[in-house]
């Protein structure tokens, strides 16, 4: 029974790289499985995951995870979207994980890595507005304003976006 004692976890914060990485992120997005069937949820994450690489590798994308004790319970891609833009992707956090910060820190970590690495000057999140809550306490978390609709997003869509200039004065505040 742990009920009172303090369990110590080993987070690691770094991007997907080997098989196992990417093995891990197919078994988190099946879990997330909303319903659809399991074998053709399953076909279909192995080739959204597979797309992914495929970003990552010829497209200049990251996809990054929070490991804990080596089991990835949340992960998120940042994607270049031309001119300077980049965006999130698929941020995604275990069903028992959630709600311990995990997503934020990794949207801070992908956003160093788009603005210092990726030179992006803008990031963007977009979400469906009928499942945008969990999108808008992860930007309030973590200092991303809302922006206005945006064409681009798709019909429907919120878009949510930080400016570099705003994370590099934020960077300023904590240090």
């Amino acid at each position: 029974d742990l009920a009172g004692r303090q369990v110590h976890v080993v987070l690691t914060l770094r991007p997907l790289a080997s098989d196992e990485d990417w093995a891990q992120q197919v078994e988190l997005m099946v879990s997330d499985n909303d319903g659809h069937p399991e074998e053709s949820f399953r076909t279909f994450t192995t080739q959204r995951v597979a797309a992914a690489r495929s970003l990552v590798s010829d497209h200049g994308a990251q996809w990054f995870g929070a490991f804990l004790d080596g089991r990835l319970r949340a992960s998120l891609g940042l994607v270049p979207a031309g001119d300077r833009l980049a965006r999130f992707q698929d941020v995604l956090t275990d069903a028992d994980w959630r709600r311990q910060g995990l997503a934020g820190t990794l949207v801070h970590t992908a956003s160093r890595h788009g603005l210092d690495v990726m030179g992006a000057r803008t990031l963007v999140m977009v979400a469906d507005p009928d499942d945008a809550a969990p999108a808008r306490a992860l930007t309030d978390a973590t200092d991303v304003e809302q922006a206005d609709e945006a064409l681009s997003a798709g019909e429907g869509k919120q878009q949510y976006r930080r400016d570099g200039a705003d994370a590099d004065r934020q960077g300023k505040r904590e240090e």
